[in-house]
């Protein structure tokens, strides 16, 4: 009787652990930190002798909307849901905090998570208790409830970057925490894996920012997975693209960085992220989407261009176990029923919510992914309605793009060629005007490559033929095979 009941308590373990396995799968995530402190060309003037390679979408402004807006459909592009914003915290009020909520903005337009870290670095912010208390008072009245803000297993989370530099004790943190947030309704995430106020419970985990010296081997992984877990914690492991701070170490003085580590054409990060996903985590951060200062940045640049984003994509894809959804009668050509004229939408998001109803008060049945396309049986309340699985779906209109075969999916009328062509470096957004806030009419497939038929004037959007008609994209988001000075303005 004994050793029945004692292989039905191990069979019942094992259902459990594998039910818990596959509901990690079902919500794996991949963040990259974001460095906030980028505010236009005197920010990148100023740096100019240290750094080695520049943006390719130029020296931006992360107060921009349009640039937050296509660094989030970058990223989405590769299958990236979320980042990790370097924040000076609520005494910043001239550049992190206004890039925080810019991005927290634009990251509830598309589906996207942003979360703040408290960045300690700069001696200025968030070193004195009171400051510290000051902004996390801030972020968790205001900005964690944001619809944009970056969640793990429904909980918003905080991170802290450098926060040794304070000089607070474990009971220092311990305070702050019960201050700020007794309830513990947040999820702070400290840097370091020395399991600094894990025990006393100020901190749920901890991360890296530099790994890069180990290489992405398996043995460090799971050496400092031990080391956190081991002390009540959560590890999420840091992958990198490659490092080289020579420069900035050199200029602040530090007598021993990290050695250069190349990227080798995007091995060193693609054995970085596989090593990273064999210890259990269902979180995998990447340092970092724009620290070009010490080159880890994965953004699109002109020395390595979409090198990282294009590595990225298939294993992020293949870890989360991305087969395509099953879309039985849900598009014209598998014999759908979209309504009449032939409407049908594509999400513009990586992945979009279904839901039961028009609101996000209903349960979501699944979700439909960017490049499916589904035909739409009606609208309502700003909500599209479609064939999902044999039931009807509802789809946020603030997410997908609508075509029309009757008129050529709201875009102008096919233009003439010009002999230029625009090759898609993502999926890119087609609009109806040269601007982020225009509608989005179609959306052009990763690598497609089409026609263009004009430019705007000052040739950072260009207007392009697809889908039986025309319409504008961003210059920066694709190829093109020859210069702009002989295309007509048109718009």
């Amino acid at each position: 009787m004994r050793s029945r009941l004692f292989l039905l308590a191990v069979s019942l373990l094992l259902a459990l652990s594998a039910a818990q396995s596959a509901g990690a799968q079902g919500e794996r995530h991949v963040w990259a930190f974001y460095l906030g402190f980028w505010a236009g060309g005197n920010s990148w003037g100023a740096q100019n002798h240290l750094l080695s390679d520049r943006p390719a979408i130029g020296d931006y402004d992360s107060r921009d909307g349009g640039v937050a807006a296509i660094q989030i459909e970058q990223a989405q592009s590769a299958g990236i849901n979320g980042f990790v914003v370097s924040w000076f915290g609520i005494d910043d009020g001239v550049t992190t905090t206004p890039a925080l909520n810019n991005l927290l903005d634009r990251a509830a337009e598309r589906g996207f998570g942003v979360g703040a870290a408290l960045d300690v670095f700069d001696a200025d912010f968030n070193r004195r208790r009171g400051q510290m208390v000051n902004s996390l008072n801030w972020l968790i009245a205001n900005r964690v409830n944001h619809p944009g803000y970056l969640r793990y297993q429904g909980k918003p989370v905080i991170f802290f970057a450098f926060q040794e530099r304070t000089g607070f004790s474990d009971a220092d943190w311990q305070a702050i925490r019960n201050e700020t947030d007794p309830n513990r309704n947040t999820l702070w995430i400290a840097e370091g894996l020395g399991g600094c106020c894990l025990h006393g419970g100020a901190m749920d985990g901890m991360y890296a920012f530099n790994l890069a010296w180990a290489n992405g081997a398996v043995g460090r992984f799971v050496t400092e997975r031990n080391a956190v877990q081991g002390r009540g914690g959560l590890y999420i492991p840091t992958v990198h693209p490659g490092w080289d701070e020579n420069l900035i170490a050199a200029a602040q003085g530090r007598p021993n960085p990290t050695s250069p580590r190349p990227r080798n054409n995007g091995q060193f990060l693609a054995t970085s992220f596989n090593n990273a996903t064999t210890i259990g985590s269902d979180i995998i951060l990447i340092v970092s989407w724009n620290e070009f200062l010490e080159n880890s940045h994965i953004e699109p640049s002109i020395n390595f261009g979409n090198q990282s984003l294009d590595t990225l994509r298939p294993l992020i894809a293949a870890w989360r176990g991305n087969a395509p959804l099953p879309a039985a009668n849900s598009s014209p050509e598998q014999g759908g029923n979209p309504a009449p004229g032939g409407t049908t939408l594509t999400p513009t998001v990586a992945t979009l919510n279904v839901r039961s109803g028009a609101g996000t008060n209903f349960d979501r049945i699944g979700q439909i992914r960017r490049g499916e396309v589904y035909g739409v049986t009606g609208e309502t309340g700003g909500w599209f309605i479609i064939d999902f699985n044999g039931q009807q779906g509802f789809v946020s209109g603030q997410f997908v793009a609508v075509s029309n075969s009757g008129d050529g999916g709201g875009s102008a009328a096919a233009g003439v060629p010009t002999g230029i062509t625009y090759r898609a470096n993502f999926n890119v957004n087609m609009r109806q005007a040269p601007n982020t806030n225009s509608p989005i009419v179609a959306v052009i497939p990763f690598e497609r490559t089409v026609d263009v038929v004009g430019r705007s004037g000052d040739s950072s959007w260009v207007q392009v033929n697809f889908n039986n008609g025309s319409g504008w994209v961003s210059a920066r988001l694709g190829q093109l095979s020859g210069g702009l000075g002989g295309v007509p303005v048109t718009g």
